[in-house]
């Protein structure tokens, strides 16, 4: 089954499903995934642009989108070494919209379960 989860173990002891960030900034921690296609070879997997919410893609073809619910946040694919891509690790940034509340980033692949990451936005 295809998996997609947080991989926090690149920020030891910050391993939470939870963060919090203030309205217009960029939460200090990035947010990474880790994507597991046991049935598939794979050279690579990266999160590319897909309208308002991020494609996840292995060696270029489309597999899921992260999307986002509850308070407006943005996310931002960021670059991370070409070694990461090869293990199926992923990474991106949040930043606070202008309305206080929970957001929520949702992950899934095809067919596997639903990971869900929470975003506090603060005045």
């Amino acid at each position: 089954m295809p998996v997609i989860a947080a991989y926090n173990h690149l920020h030891q002891g910050r391993d939470e499903d939870w963060q919090f960030v203030k309205s217009g900034e960029t939460a200090l921690l990035p947010i990474d995934f880790l994507v597991t296609l046991p049935d598939r070879s794979r050279s690579f997997v990266a999160l590319r642009p897909a309208g308002t919410e991020l494609g996840v893609v292995s060696d270029g073809v489309p597999i899921e989108t992260i999307t986002r619910h509850g308070v407006p946040v943005t996310l931002k694919l960021e670059a991370f070494g070409p070694g990461f891509a090869r293990l199926g690790i992923v990474r991106l940034c949040v930043t606070g919209g202008a309305a206080q509340g929970v957001g929520e980033i949702e992950a899934q692949l095809q067919g596997g379960p639903r990971y869900t990451l929470h975003v506090v936005v603060e005045r």
